[in-house]
């Protein structure tokens, strides 16, 4: 039986340097007289690490956190650290997090108080408001960057908020480490609509380079393939029976969503600064066509 308001599960992989920063996203983040846990799972991370964030827990359990443990494991995967926070969460409501994300200082009692009517619930990723910020939350993140709320069908897996009985287990994507995200949201909105609130934010405090951003869009390329070959119900999947077009379909169909985006979006930026973005969309977005037949070829 669920005992605790929430548990808070946080896949962990960085560094010292952005451990600290979600330290202090962390001990800014209000919790009032929630009872809640949080949930560390050290993902392949070194001693120094694992020591790093026993301390830290040791430090805040009952100042803050009713409970706050670590799980170091040796998956690799976020999907399957994910699934084992869930296993050993206490919590009615699971709010799951990456360790690059940065929670506004309401995001729990945010995501607690609008799940009172909803199974789920999600908000915007936000990122700097840079060319290469903005390029990332056009491509990756371009439905979790609006203002107003509303009843959607998709959640992302770093913002998340999710009844305890409403999943069995966090979903693994077979022979990928990514995507579970996807297929949680899809079972979610066959039940009832997930519930997007501008209030429920996170800022993405992630690399922002072409070293990062190529290799993490081959990736998200091949894991929307995978994902829709595995729940063919997903938007989109039906692309997939277009034989060798298919790939150039679908990363045709995403650029022109992309422009949309960002030339009618929430972004009041200077001329100069969207033809930047512009640009910038169509060389990453090969690295989307590569991810994207590179899972066409590959066999689950």
């Amino acid at each position: 039986m669920k005992t605790l308001d929430v548990s808070l599960i946080i896949p962990v992989h960085s560094g010292i340097s952005r451990l600290n920063r979600l330290f202090s996203s962390l001990d800014r983040l209000e919790v009032k007289d929630k009872r809640a846990e949080c949930i560390l799972v050290a993902d392949r991370c070194d001693e120094d690490i694992v020591r790093r964030l026993e301390s830290w827990c040791r430090s805040k359990t009952c100042r803050r956190w009713v409970r706050c443990i670590v799980l170091p494991v040796d998956f690799g995967n976020p999907d399957k650290a994910r699934n084992l926070g869930q296993k050993r969460s206490a919590g009615k409501v699971l709010a799951f997090m990456d360790d690059d994300c940065r929670p506004s200082r309401q995001w729990l009692l945010s995501g607690l108080r609008h799940i009172r009517t909803w199974n789920a619930v999600t908000g915007p990723v936000l990122h700097p408001n840079t060319w290469l910020g903005i390029l990332v939350a056009v491509m990756d993140f371009g439905e979790f960057q609006a203002t107003v709320s509303s009843a959607i069908k998709n959640a992302p897996g770093c913002n998340f908020f999710v009844r305890f009985e409403a999943i069995s287990e966090y979903p693994i994507l077979p022979e990928y480490d990514y995507g579970g995200d996807r297929l949680l949201a899809a079972s979610l909105a066959q039940v009832g609509p997930i519930w997007y609130h501008p209030d429920v934010s996170v800022f993405h405090d992630l690399a922002l380079d072409w070293k990062a951003i190529w290799p993490r869009e081959i990736r998200y390329g091949a894991v929307a393939w995978a994902a829709r070959r595995k729940n063919p119900s997903l938007p989109w999947s039906s692309l997939l029976n277009f034989g060798p077009i298919a790939p150039f379909i679908v990363v045709s169909g995403r650029l022109i969503m992309d422009l949309k985006r960002l030339w009618f979006g929430r972004w009041p930026l200077p001329l100069l600064h969207k033809l930047f973005v512009t640009f910038s969309l169509f060389p990453a977005r090969l690295g989307y066509l590569i991810g994207l037949m590179l899972a066409k070829h590959r066999k689950l």
